[in-house]
């Protein structure tokens, strides 16, 4: 099954694996300004207590992938707003896990998957939240590569609205 959301990124998956595909952008040398690929802004919308795998593709600023095994810190936070304390948080720090954890490095260097559980929505209020992936490089430089809005939506299926 394919769905496609918008240019910038495909929900793919089936009822075992939801995944949305994402741009972490890199840069390399010159920065955003001249960016010829799709945004780093990437919205998401998810129904309450649904469980999806967002994979990010990291890309340099001319769309070329980004060798990103020797990340020391990978962070993906999701909160009310970028003045709030996160709600949901996904670290992971040089091949470990951190809190959560959530956060899988895939086969090819330049991708990584987080997963984000039923139970990390389930009790949240349904409404627009603010997202950031942010990561620590091996030699130190931080950068925060996708951001956008976490749209979490009322879901109907609840066991407090099944029919008695």
């Amino acid at each position: 099954m394919t769905i496609r959301i918008d240019s910038d990124m495909q929900l793919n998956g089936d009822t075992q694996n939801p995944n949305l595909c994402l741009r972490f952008l890199f840069p390399t040398c010159t920065g955003f300004k001249q960016t010829p690929v799709n945004r780093r802004r990437s919205d998401v919308e998810i129904f309450r207590g649904d469980d999806l795998q967002i994979t990010f593709d990291v890309i340099d600023e001319k769309g070329l992938e980004v060798s990103f095994d020797k990340t020391q810190n990978l962070k993906f936070w999701i909160a009310p707003n970028n003045d709030s304390e996160p709600v949901i948080v996904k670290e992971r720090e040089n091949g470990g896990v951190l809190f959560g954890g959530g956060i899988i490095l895939l086969g090819d260097d330049h991708r990584f998957r987080l997963q984000i559980d039923a139970v990390d929505t389930e009790d949240l209020e349904p409404g627009n939240y603010y997202w950031e992936c942010q990561a620590v490089t091996d030699n130190l430089k931080t950068v925060t590569g996708a951001f956008g809005t976490f749209r979490i939506k009322r879901d109907l299926i609840r066991t407090e609205n099944e029919p008695a």
